[in-house]
């Protein structure tokens, strides 16, 4: 066949760049991979139009389709038209196209392509034998547009971009054939997507499975070559040569998944799929086969029968398995702790369950993840060594090869449960091909930052206290459990108690409990009355009962006991949050929003996933935010507590007698009463006459016998003789 002209670098109908030769015969476009070839007998027209300096080459066949070829240089025209003229009999019409940039104008369906046309121009040319979806995306009785999404081809150049979603804006008509659902119907009747090749052999209705990803109902027919979704919304067509594998995995509660693995994803809007997820059941059930007993002796050799019972989840891997002799993989080996097939953990936010196989990790269901070991270059178990004591669960972590120079991927299992730990790496480790890393300690440094951030903010003990003191109010007014109520008690939108679950996790990381309340507790005894007053306990407890110590009277401060603080001042200053504390109250309510059903730990876990997925610049603006607040709050501390030595230092200063006297007196008994702690051994000191009575608990420490003596002097009057006689009792 002799060549009459060649072209490269032509593209064919948005495939790749190929070349294309006109023969006597007709034309042959040769790309990379794949070849079209068109007989001249078979052209109807053929027209040329030019936009910028490339010239297009349509071509309208007979049978109703159009190709187009562009990539040609502008002064080409010439030799086109000279070709059809001279070897086909055929004229080069010349079409011109509305280059004005408008984004609107009249759809007109010619054959099989869809034409927007402005002013008698085209504007736009769309082929419907490539469109993949037709949809309409509004909601309730508003549906004024209508989606097109295109099959997406395997061109060679990689970097040239291609059409895979229009979305056309369609105004209510007067009749009912002008709107957005007359014109669907008239793109579906033009497409493959609704269309099929004979009968079903098999239907499985959308009441006998659900589709978790993607999440829907859909009736599942399947022909002889292909199988088709047929949802209410979407439609997808998939050829049996376009699946990979599929998996038959068991699922609480009588449930099974079965999993069908793409090689072409399917996309709904912007979300492509890879997998599709079917969860059915074990119930008995029965499917019937659109084949004569003859057919099915002789294609699929008695294989199939035309009635089969048993189990759903059996009919339907049997069904996918023999029409497209493709292999179903169960989880055969693997046995966890519970005598189940999977292990309960978390992807990010997502709960799900993975599914140890014999040559690959599969976790289901959102997002599903299929990762072969070949592929795997190490798996470490976090928080299992030293942690293991406080914690229940520890993290799978798995690290995928570097493929190509890419950056290595990496998977974090998480929220596995502590008694999962010794089957999965025993199974693990016998694999021998998977590298196996245990009891991956945690970073000193990363334990440090944590520290840091939690104690960030705060200068003195005492205000650390009152915080946790303001968290067990709102504790207590949303349900808590009292004074030793549970963090899953507590009101999830305070950020004291989002700090207490941060310090949870930390205990989990490090297996070190860290106590604020005693650990103030500590200090204001040290501060009050030391040794000498748990010695002042025992000999009041001795004297009061014979020798025998009162049940009750002497208890241990423990991290569940809460110490009777201080009311807080209302006029103190706010304590400072850290850049952690701060991100949590900005993203708390979207983290409710978004997993409603998530208890007071599992939002603070979810958050801190969030925090460490931050990036360094994102991270900056909330400890930016951190830092002018630190300044802030030791700016007005400061002004705080030289406004409190002013008003002590004002109150101090009034008469020894009267009213005055009196004040002064209150004053001390606050004092004192603040910081001593409850002690049984009491002092009673008479202030002058019509003084107040003050009692005060005893201490043997200056510190007290200094106030005492100031209060029984600032009581009394000069001539009247001051009482400060003291008492024993036993209170």
């Amino acid at each position: 066949m002799a060549t009459i002209e060649k072209f490269e670098n032509i593209g064919l109908s948005g495939q790749s760049v190929g070349t294309l030769t006109f023969t006597g015969k007709g034309l042959e476009w040769r790309g990379p991979s794949n070849a079209k070839t068109v007989q001249a007998k078979d052209i109807l027209r053929a027209s040329w139009s030019v936009f910028g300096k490339w010239g297009h080459l349509r071509l309208f066949l007979k049978n109703g389709k159009a190709l187009r070829c562009d990539g040609f240089l502008r002064t080409e025209e010439e030799r086109v038209r000279e070709v059809f003229q001279s070897n086909y009999s055929l004229s080069l019409e010349r079409e011109v196209l509305n280059s004005g940039g408008a984004n609107y104008g009249d759809l007109i369906f010619e054959d099989n392509t869809l034409v927007m046309s402005l002013e008698d121009k085209s504007v736009l040319e769309l082929p419907l034998g490539a469109v993949s979806q037709c949809v309409l995306p509004g909601t309730g009785n508003i549906k004024n547009e209508v989606e097109l999404q295109f099959v997406e081809t395997d061109a060679a150049d990689r970097d040239e971009d291609t059409l895979v979603e229009v979305r056309f804006y369609i105004p209510p008509g007067e009749e009912e054939d002008d709107g957005a659902e007359a014109f669907q119907k008239n793109v579906l009747a033009r497409t493959t997507v609704q269309a099929s090749t004979g009968d079903a052999l098999v239907t499985f209705a959308e009441d006998e499975g659900f589709f978790l990803y993607p999440r829907g109902r859909y009736v599942i027919n399947l022909y002889t070559n292909s199988f088709r979704l047929h949802g209410a919304k979407y439609d997808h067509k998939m050829a049996y040569d376009d699946i990979i594998h599929f998996f038959l995995l068991e699922r609480p509660d009588h449930r099974w998944a079965f999993v069908i693995g793409l090689k072409k994803p399917i996309r709904q809007g912007q979300q492509r799929y890879n997998y599709l997820v079917l969860q059915t059941h074990d119930g008995a059930s029965e499917v019937t086969v659109n084949m004569t007993e003859e057919e099915l002796r002789e294609k699929y050799e008695d294989r199939l029968e035309q009635t089969m019972a048993g189990p759903m989840h059996h009919l339907v891997a049997k069904t996918f398995k023999i029409l497209s002799g493709k292999k179903v993989y169960h989880s055969q080996r693997f046995q966890s702790a519970r005598n189940v097939r999977w292990v309960k953990c978390s992807l990010k936010a997502s709960e799900g369950l993975l599914y140890p196989l014999d040559k690959a990790f599969m976790f289901i269901y959102k997002p599903t993840l299929y990762i072969p070991f070949k592929d795997i270059e190490s798996v470490s178990f976090d928080r299992v060594g030293g942690a293991v004591g406080v914690t229940r669960t520890f993290d799978l972590r798995v690290l995928l090869r570097s493929l190509d120079g890419d950056v290595r991927r990496e998977y974090i299992f998480a929220q596995i449960e502590k008694e999962e730990h010794a089957n999965l790496s025993q199974y693990l480790r016998d694999k021998q091909t998977i590298k196996v890393i245990d009891d991956k300690p945690v970073s000193q440094a990363k334990i440090d930052r944590m520290l840091e951030e939690e104690e960030e903010g705060g200068e003195d003990e005492e205000d650390e206290d009152e915080e946790d003191e303001s968290y067990k109010g709102e504790e207590s007014g949303s349900g808590g459990s009292g004074s030793e109520g549970s963090e899953e008690g507590g009101s999830d939108d305070s950020s004291s108690g989002a700090e207490m679950v941060e310090e949870s996790d930390l205990e989990e990381m490090t297996g070190i409990k860290k106590e604020k309340s005693s650990k103030g507790g500590k200090k204001k005894k040290e501060k009050g009355s030391g040794e000498e007053g748990s010695e002042g306990e025992e000999e009041e407890s001795d004297a009061g009962t014979g020798g025998k110590k009162r049940k009750g009277k002497k208890e241990k401060a423990g991290p569940g006991k809460k110490k009777k603080r201080a009311k807080k001042d209302p006029n103190a200053p706010k304590q400072a949050l850290s850049a952690y504390m701060l991100f949590t109250q900005a993203s708390r309510e979207a983290v409710k929003a978004e997993q409603p059903g998530l208890k007071v730990t599992e939002i603070s876990k979810v958050m801190g996933e969030r925090w460490r997925a931050l990036s360094a610049e994102e991270k900056k603006v909330f400890e930016d935010q951190a830092a002018s607040a630190k300044v802030r709050y030791g700016e007005e501390l400061r002004a705080y507590k030289a406004k409190k030595k002013e008003e002590a230092a004002e109150s101090g200063g009034e008469g020894p007698s009267g009213s005055g006297g009196e004040s002064s007196e209150s004053e001390g008994e606050r004092e004192v009463e603040e910081k001593a702690p409850p002690a049984k051994k009491r002092t009673r000191a008479t202030a002058g006459e019509g003084g107040a009575v003050v009692e005060l608990a005893s201490s043997d420490s200056n510190e007290e016998s200094s106030v005492a003596s100031e209060s029984s002097a600032e009581s009394g009057s000069s001539g009247d003789e001051s009482g400060s006689g003291s008492e024993e009792g036993s209170g």
